[in-house]
C-alpha cells in the first residue's frame, strides 16, 4: 500500500504548526515528534519522494487576509537616508556604534526624524523628554513618535496620555497597549 499523502496528515500538520509557535526555538524537533509520532524524518523523506514522483502531493490551502495599507510617495531627504542606514546598522549588522553615529548624523540634519530618534533611543536606552515632545509635535499622526514620548515620560500623566495616543494610532495592538488594558486608548487624544 502506498504511503499516505500530505492531505491525509492535515490535522497533524495543523498541530505541528501550532506547536512550532509554542516551543522554544531550540526544541522545534520536539514539535515534529509531538505532532507526527509515527512519521520520523527518514520515513517522511521516503513519503515525500513517493508523493512527488506519483503526483499525490496535495498542498493545503491556507486562507490569507489581505489588508490594504496606505503609503505616501515622497523623496527621501538626507536625514531619512541616514536614519535608514542607522536602522540597518542596528538590525542587520548589529553594530550599535555605527548605528548611533548614523542616527546622530540624521538628527543633525533633521532634529525630529522619527526613525533616527527611535534608533538613538534603542541604542542609548534613553531619550530626553524635550526631544520626544518635539518629535511628536512634528509628527502628531505617527504612533512611533508617541512611543518616544511614552518612553521618555513613563509613569507620568503625560506619559499615560502619550500611551493613549500611541494606542489610538497604532495599526496593530502593541504590547504596551495590551499591558495598559482597554482604557489605554481613552487616556489619549481622540482619533
Amino acid at each position: 500500500m502506498p504511503p499516505a499523502g500530505l492531505n491525509e496528515h492535515s490535522d497533524q500538520l495543523g498541530r505541528y504548526l501550532q506547536r512550532l509557535n509554542e516551543v522554544p526555538r531550540g526544541r522545534q524537533a520536539d514539535a515534529w515528534h509531538d505532532a507526527f509520532p509515527d512519521l520520523p524524518p527518514d520515513k517522511l523523506s521516503r513519503e515525500l519522494t513517493y508523493w512527488l514522483a506519483t503526483g499525490k502531493a496535495a498542498l493545503p490551502r491556507i486562507a490569507v487576509s489581505v489588508r490594504g495599507y496606505s503609503s505616501i510617495a515622497r523623496p527621501l531627504g538626507d536625514g531619512d537616508v541616514l536614519a535608514a542606514r542607522s536602522l540597518l546598522h542596528v538590525t542587520v549588522a548589529h553594530d550599535h556604534s555605527a548605528a548611533r553615529a548614523e542616527a546622530e548624523a540624521a538628527l543633525a540634519t533633521e532634529r525630529t526624524n522619527v526613525l533616527a530618534r527611535l534608533v538613538e533611543s534603542w541604542v542609548t536606552r534613553a531619550i530626553a523628554p524635550e526631544d520626544a515632545r518635539a518629535t511628536a509635535i512634528a509628527h502628531p499622526d505617527d504612533w512611533r513618535a508617541w512611543l518616544l514620548v511614552e518612553r521618555a515620560l513613563r509613569g507620568s500623566p503625560e506619559g499615560a496620555q502619550a500611551l493613549g495616543r500611541l494606542c489610538d494610532l497604532a495599526p496593530v495592538e502593541l504590547e504596551q497597549c495590551a499591558r495598559a488594558g482597554p482604557d489605554a486608548a481613552s487616556n489619549g487624544a481622540s482619533k
